[in-house]
């Protein structure tokens, strides 16, 4: 599975909100300590990040604990090489790529190369 490399605490988070915003936490958080609120706050920038109803899961999930966000460098790296490849199936270009995911176009290239 896609998540095995990740975490304990972020696969748990998957588990709780789903992966694009558990993955938006750790872009926006990783390294750091969060404490999330005990319920959905209209104007909160969780609402911004991962959208309403992952932020009241996360609310009703965690209730005002604080929680480490992991960094998750190589498991984060791992997830978007495979989306790069899956999407490179799918007939995406390169370029499209490499503009998505702000790798060059060689960068993009030797991914889907497993080079």
């Amino acid at each position: 599975m896609i998540t095995e490399s990740l975490p304990e605490t972020i696969k748990e988070m998957v588990d709780i909100v789903g992966l694009t915003p558990a993955l938006a936490l750790v872009a926006l958080r990783g390294g750091e300590s969060l404490t999330i609120p005990k319920k959905c706050i209209a104007g909160h920038w969780l609402n911004e990040a991962i959208g309403v109803d992952a932020f009241k899961k996360l609310a009703s999930y965690y209730s005002g604990e604080t929680i480490e966000i992991p960094r998750c460098n190589k498991a984060v790296m791992k997830v978007t090489h495979h989306y790069i490849i899956e999407e490179s199936k799918k007939g995406i270009s390169g370029s499209a790529l490499a503009q998505r995911y702000g790798y060059t176009q060689r960068g993009i290239r030797k991914i889907i190369n497993g080079t």
